[in-house]
């Protein structure tokens, strides 16, 4: 028994046992590796090209893993521009003419594989204010048509309160008025009184009725997309260049019965309505894709003031960036609930300071 648990014998067992152990800890490594390749050789990748507003592009290996915003901040490096909530990706459809701005959530590969072989359909990388125009004046989007303050400018703290008190709920804007809908298959367009609801739009084919009796859904939401259209007056005698549609997504041809035509006597009016159609449709998906946004822009940008050297806080905001500077890039509201979420605020000097210090 002693020669059996003899010291050379447990040496030899501990190193065989560590050999052993060792082995299987590279073979499940190597399995582990294994695995990923194939994961990543299964995942589906596209060759894109996006265009600038100068008709400039930049070329991209994007995979079905990439949301919008992921692909957005990819292009503002390629192109050599800051990160802004203005930045947008956007799907050009010249056949149907009309474009729509992707969602930030959204998933870039999904949407361009709706797409016929053949297409003509562009993705363009270019600044639309009215993707997030929402939380820069949201007086102009969420208040309702009886609100004393509607038409009025409201000053950051209560437009804070207003994007947070209608988001707190699950509501939609109260959007109500006269459109233009044209007729399926004509370039006929008449005056309808219409009504967004969280089910649907919906309109009254005579007169101004809203009770639900008088009502006719012209389209939902849940499978549908919302587009602005542009050359509608000269395509399709539309009465305004403020023109919008719903469909689904994966209808390309200009034939189909499916799509629903709008027009709006105005650009405010026609951006409420787009607006107001993207709530009903993704409600406060929205606001976080805003919020994450604005989030991860201010963070980048005191990150990169913070390699400046180890110079305090308030002697980077002095020296690289005035309250103007932030104040044009994304508008005061903007600014004020982007170092809000971050715990910092501009003091009267300009300089960035914590929430709680006065």
């Amino acid at each position: 028994m002693e020669k059996i648990m003899s010291t050379p014998y447990l040496l030899t067992v501990l190193r065989f046992g560590g050999r052993a152990e060792q082995a299987a800890r590279l073979k499940a490594e190597k399995i582990r590796i294994a695995l990923e390749k194939m994961k990543e050789a299964s995942v589906q990748k596209l060759f894109i090209k996006a265009f600038s507003a100068d008709n400039s592009a930049k070329s991209l290996l994007v995979d079905e893993r990439m949301s919008i915003v992921h692909v957005t901040r990819l292009l503002a490096d390629k192109n050599h521009v800051p990160m802004d909530p203005k930045w947008a990706i956007l799907e050009s459809i010249p056949q149907l003419y009309m474009e729509r701005v992707y969602e930030d959530h959204e998933n870039l590969v999904e949407n361009l594989l709706l797409w016929t072989r053949d297409s003509s359909n562009r993705i363009l990388f270019v600044e639309r204010e009215e993707k997030y125009d929402l939380f820069v004046r949201p007086e102009n989007y969420l208040l309702g048509g009886s609100s004393s303050e509607h038409g009025a400018e409201l000053d950051d703290d209560a437009k804070l309160s207003l994007i947070d008190e209608f988001f707190g709920s699950s509501r939609v804007p109260e959007v109500e008025g006269l459109l233009y809908l044209k007729s399926d298959g004509k370039k006929v367009w008449k005056k309808h009184f219409c009504l967004l609801r969280a089910s649907g739009l919906y309109y009254c084919p005579k007169g101004k009725s809203k009770l639900p009796k008088d009502l006719v859904c012209l389209t939902t939401f849940e499978m549908n997309n919302i587009y602005v259209g542009f050359g509608w007056k000269k395509k399709y005698k539309a009465p305004t260049d403020y023109g919008f549609a719903i469909k689904h997504p994966q209808i390309q041809t200009k034939s189909s019965k499916y799509i629903k035509y709008l027009c709006a006597e105005d650009k405010l009016t026609l951006q409420r309505w787009v607006t107001g159609c993207r709530i009903a449709k993704y409600g406060r998906i929205i606001k976080e894709n805003y919020d994450n946004l604005m989030r991860d822009i201010v963070e980048e940008d005191l990150e990169t003031l913070a390699h400046a050297r180890s110079f305090s806080i308030n002697s980077m905001a002095r020296a690289a960036v005035s309250p103007g500077q932030w104040i044009t890039r994304a508008g005061q509201s903007v600014i004020l609930r982007a170092q809000r979420q971050c715990g910092l605020r501009l003091d009267h000097h300009g300089e960035f300071c914590p929430a709680g210090i006065v």
